[in-house]
């Protein structure tokens, strides 16, 4: 829980007026907010350019068959801005900074972009800001957002901050929104695609990301306006405590059947589809194996499951799974995906166990952690 604080803000003054020249790194649904109000702020002249930078797209997708833009490509395309710039390495953001002489660039801005900007290319421009999902110190690292959603947190915000040189999330608090209550922003109404692509964000972590991002956005384009970036006076102190959120890694999607069954679901929709294990042997003298099996999608069920093992699942009807979770609840399969098969309906999941697991295995109905 985040206590509300009152966050003191302190307005400088214009010591310049000239239209910035702006370096943006991004790539996700979170960035592209930043760089709408900065689009925007053309229109005000605040800005005069922007050049937009990313990381180069990434082969994905089952057997590496589709290879995907960041986020940020496709919006700066629909804003009509010049192409982006790909870059991956230190070496190829310090070539950047030829650019930033020809172009007379006044400030890099990073959002979301998932790497250090290096101190080689920080020093070559006047001024450098992050807008960061999370009131810092808290929550400094990669994943902001999920972590606020998986501890449940009642409180969030943004921070507008400068570039560190040489660690994340550590630079000088410029501005930091009010605490804002996690329940509103995931009951707010819903907001219309700002990205012409499919959306394969988990529910929970997109409302909040793009709630967020308003904010976020409408943040970083108070600090231009007022220039507060340019005054020392203006970097504040905050209250909250420090702590770190890592990158999401594969196993933090591994279920624990002692879990309840809400728990699980809060897991599904902020971090996608999650994985369970079960048990193989094809013939009766091969070794036992583990096959991973992905749930996709599924409901919590209201009534109570009592003296059932955990990970216990039962075929109630043909074109139904119920599995029993910790604290005696349970949830409804949906969707689910037998290793290196395709999405199925519990009802044709079922009827291919036997091939999939051994005959006798295919009578075991539980899933396990792995061991």
């Amino acid at each position: 829980m985040l206590p509300f604080i009152s966050v003191r803000r302190v307005y400088a003054r214009k010591l310049s007026t000239k239209p910035l020249n702006i370096l943006f790194f991004g790539s996700d649904e979170f960035s592209a907010y930043a760089l709408r109000s900065l689009v925007k702020l053309k229109y005000k002249q605040v800005i005069d350019s922007i050049q937009v930078v990313s990381r180069p797209p990434k082969w994905c997708g089952r057997k590496k068959s589709v290879l995907k833009s960041p986020e940020i490509v496709q919006y700066a395309q629909d804003l009509r801005l010049d192409q982006p710039i790909h870059v991956d390495s230190n070496e190829e953001m310090l070539q950047l900074s030829s650019l930033c002489e020809s172009q007379k660039i006044d400030m890099i801005i990073a959002v979301s972009f998932g790497k250090l900007i290096p101190n080689g290319l920080i020093g070559r421009v006047p001024y450098s800001l992050n807008v960061h999902p999370s009131l810092l110190p808290r929550y400094r690292g990669s994943a902001p957002l999920q972590h606020t959603l998986l501890n449940q947190d009642q409180y969030t915000g943004v921070t507008v901050q400068t570039l560190h040189p040489t660690k994340f999330d550590h630079g000088s608090i410029v501005a930091q929104s009010d605490p804002l209550p996690v329940s509103d922003l995931l009951a707010s109404r819903p907001l219309p695609p700002l990205i012409n692509q499919e959306d394969t964000r988990p529910p929970k972590l997109a409302k909040l990301m793009d709630q967020l991002g308003i904010v976020g956005g409408n943040l970083l384009a108070d600090v231009l306006e007022k220039r507060t970036y340019q005054d020392p006076v203006s970097h504040i102190e905050s209250n909250y405590e420090p702590s770190y959120a890592p990158r999401i890694k594969t196993e933090d999607k591994m279920i624990n059947w002692n879990d309840s069954a809400t728990d699980l679901l809060n897991r599904l929709q902020t971090l996608g589809p999650l994985y369970t294990f079960k048990r193989v042997q094809l013939k009766s003298k091969s070794p036992l194996s583990l096959k991973r099996v992905l749930i996709h999608d599924f409901d919590v069920i209201e009534r109570v499951i009592s003296n059932q093992t955990c990970g216990t699942f039962t075929q109630d009807n043909h074109d139904s799974i119920t599995i029993a979770c910790g604290r005696n609840t349970a949830i409804l399969i949906k969707k689910l995906q037998f290793e290196a098969c395709a999405i199925e309906t519990p009802e044709q999941f079922m009827k291919k166990l036997p091939k999939r697991c051994g005959k006798t295995l295919a009578n075991e109905l539980v899933f396990v952690n792995e061991t």
